[in-house]
């Protein structure tokens, strides 16, 4: 079981580097690398497409005992009909203007 932080502007120590960030793709289109076009529509996977977007389970330098682990939260978007809003959200997080959705939900 582990728990991750998004890692702000590539921040991210845990997962393959994929050189994008929040604050570089474009809104509009989602990169494929990130957020694949499905094939056919089977319904396992469409329930479990986050656990199969995130990356395999280490991290992508050395780490120091204690450190923090940093996820690139744009694997989790899944799905293109959610790019934009997930983004902007990732952007407002990142920048101060807006929390995510733990702090959201602690702090009602």
């Amino acid at each position: 079981l582990m728990f991750c932080n998004h890692g702000c502007n590539g921040t991210y120590n845990f997962g393959r580097a994929t050189g994008f960030t929040e604050a570089n793709v474009d809104l509009k289109e989602p990169p494929e690398s990130i957020v694949r076009k499905p094939r056919a529509f089977k319904p396992v996977t469409e329930r479990n497409i986050r656990q199969y977007l995130v990356d395999e389970g280490t991290t992508n330098r050395a780490m120091e005992r204690g450190e923090e682990l940093l996820c690139d939260y744009l694997r989790y978007v899944g799905s293109a009909q959610h790019w934009k809003e997930d983004i902007a959200s990732l952007r407002g997080q990142c920048d101060g203007s807006e929390v995510g959705d733990i702090t959201s939900y602690e702090t009602r």
